[in-house]
């Protein structure tokens, strides 16, 4: 069973006075993103540890050939220097729009 929400300025002062949550939803707004702002932001992970991730997810799907040179294009990605200017530009889009998803 779905919850209902009172949307009424007095439920809504009622949940401000008590620290509750009362969410609203705009009629602008889509279904499947209602909730975006209220969710907490992701931090960017750290470039290392997902090039780590990527391996590590890879390695089951991959001949050890095919692995090592998945391995060696990753090692090159991360140290020139592209890895780097591509983790930069994910940090800038998290601090211009501090309410989406860096994704």
């Amino acid at each position: 069973m779905a919850a209902v929400i009172d949307a009424s300025p007095a439920a809504q002062a009622a949940a401000q006075r008590s620290g509750r949550q009362q969410w609203t939803e705009p009629l602008s707004v889509s279904p499947l993103w209602k909730h975006q702002a209220s969710l907490p932001t992701l931090p960017v992970p750290d470039l290392q540890q997902t090039c780590l991730r990527y391996l590590s997810s890879v390695r089951p799907l991959l001949t050890p050939t095919e692995f090592e040179a998945t391995r060696a294009a990753v090692v090159d990605f991360a140290l020139s220097g592209d890895g780097a200017k591509l983790q930069q530009r994910l940090t800038e889009r998290r601090k211009a729009h501090p309410l989406s998803s860096w994704l």
